[in-house]
């Protein structure tokens, strides 16, 4: 899978921001998701290769980044954030 195919994608934007962060060796909310749906996204055709060290328990992470931002919303935000995922795998696998 090329950058042009996960762009076409719903949620492209998201695992571009994603690869771009674990790419420049951060934990951000958009590479915690990737990590999280990794075997996922191989089976895809997407290939993760985290230049930082990957949390054991990269769900947990997320959710607490997320309740960092937004203490309130968290539950939402992360509910949000794998409904995003599962809509792009469901289109990368439609299209492989």
């Amino acid at each position: 899978m090329n950058l042009n195919d996960i762009n076409l994608l719903p949620g492209g934007e998201l695992v571009l921001k994603g690869l771009a962060s674990l790419e420049a060796g951060e934990l951000s909310k958009e590479s915690l998701l990737l990590l999280i749906c990794r075997s996922e996204l191989e089976r895809v055709g997407l290939q993760i290769h985290p230049k930082v060290d990957v949390p054991s328990d990269a769900e947990l992470h997320l959710y607490e980044l997320l309740q960092r931002d937004s203490q309130h919303e968290a539950h939402a935000l992360y509910n949000a954030l794998l409904a995003q995922m599962v809509s792009f795998l469901s289109c990368a696998e439609a299209r492989s």
